[in-house]
């Protein structure tokens, strides 16, 4: 092979090609762009590298798939490319774990280090426009109420154990299909099914 031990090897310009390896002891500058056939290689470590193939680039440490980007159809930018255990977290200024997910539990937590459900908030969770919740268990809040700033609408069955209104009526119109209350029910207005 050819070995440049002194002051590095600067490639100012053409096109050269060597039939043997080429070490560089120091640095190696391109003026210009260096191409590569397929891999960037960690020396001494083969099994982390940077992968090349046409309109797809993968970064692989320790041989498992830890990021894709690919121009296609469809562009996409996979992380975690080949289902690993493997953890993925963006932080912010002052929360370490803004965004976090786990790959072995298959959680995502919003400034929750260890997500405890599919999708877990830790701190203040805010919706604008429509949104469904779709549960066959039903929708539980454990220690801690549920606020409706709006109107709350029901498609199907409603079951209290207790509600009431300490504060005065509900303000706005409750629908549902049918509320089936076996406790106490405190309301201004029910419309749209029976109690």
């Amino acid at each position: 092979g050819v070995r440049i031990t002194d002051g590095g090897l600067v490639v100012t310009a053409g096109v050269s090609t060597f039939s043997a390896a080429i070490e560089a002891e120091d640095n190696l500058t391109v003026d210009g762009q260096l191409y590569v056939a397929s891999n960037i290689r960690h020396t001494g470590d083969t099994d982390t590298y940077i992968e090349f193939t046409d309109d797809k680039i993968r970064l692989l440490a320790g041989g498992k798939g830890i990021l894709t980007v690919q121009e296609s159809s469809v562009d996409t930018l996979v992380v975690n490319d080949g289902s690993n255990n493997c953890d993925f977290r963006v932080e912010g200024l002052n929360d370490e774990h803004l965004i976090f997910s786990d790959g072995g539990t298959d959680t995502v937590g919003i400034g929750s280090a260890i997500p405890q459900a599919k999708l877990d908030v830790a701190g203040t969770f805010t919706v604008s426009g429509v949104s469904t919740l779709a549960s066959s268990g039903g929708i539980t809040t454990t220690g801690g109420d549920l606020y409706v700033g709006g109107d709350l609408y029901i498609k199907d069955d409603l079951t209290f154990d207790e509600f009431t209104a300490t504060n005065g009526n509900i303000t706005g119109i409750l629908t549902a299909a049918t509320a089936n209350v076996t406790g106490t029910l405190t309301a201004g207005l029910i419309d749209g099914g029976s109690y």
